[in-house]
């Protein structure tokens, strides 16, 4: 499930990055930073982003979810500082799906 998810996320960067501030695409990369001290995304593009993942999510899976919430936020560390993390949690949030 990772390789979907992470190609997902990566279509969501594709549509994504044309909208972003010059300098600031992102790459599609395991280790692109995201947001926090090295991410490159303010919190509105990082909201995009994540609104765009959710959509790919919904229409490739056929699964709502919502990857902002209190799981998200009272984590020590974010799931939104880089690719990888954030492939981690959607296939956390995926998981737990009931579905």
């Amino acid at each position: 499930m990772t390789a979907q998810i992470q190609a997902l996320v990566y279509s969501a960067i594709e549509e994504v990055n044309p909208q972003l501030p010059d300098g600031m695409a992102l790459s599609q990369s395991p280790v692109q930073p995201l947001f926090g001290g090295q991410g490159k995304l303010d919190s509105l593009g990082l909201v995009t982003v994540i609104l765009a993942v959710e959509q790919k999510i919904r229409e490739s899976m056929n699964i709502a979810i919502s990857l902002v919430d209190e799981r998200a936020v009272s984590r020590t560390q974010s799931p939104f500082r880089d690719i990888q993390s954030l492939v981690q949690y959607i296939e956390e949030v995926v998981s737990a799906d009931p579905k």
